[in-house]
């Protein structure tokens, strides 16, 4: 899918109480090059036994609204390793 040149709008899944959340959270709101960015937060738990379904049920519920793509953070506490986006055009 095709990549929009700036992203303005991220979905993120990823549960606020992580290293992975803080880094995402800073370094993208803090760029480079001054983008200003929207990250709407959906808070879940992505790796105890429900996390599967949480990250599946979030996707289900944010496929209706429009962003520039979804980020699932999981694990963290170095330079944003463990995450991974999806990329969706509407």
């Amino acid at each position: 899918m095709p990549i929009p040149l700036v992203i303005k709008k991220i979905a993120l899944i990823a549960s606020r109480d992580t290293a992975g959340y803080q880094d995402f959270v800073i370094n993208t709101l803090k760029n480079q090059y001054g983008y200003k960015l929207i990250i709407d937060v959906c808070s879940k738990s992505v790796q105890d036994s429900t996390g599967k379904n949480d990250i599946i049920n979030s996707l289900k519920t944010i496929n209706h609204k429009k962003y520039d793509c979804v980020v699932i953070i999981r694990g963290g506490g170095s330079k944003m390793d463990w995450m991974f986006l999806i990329l969706m055009e509407y």
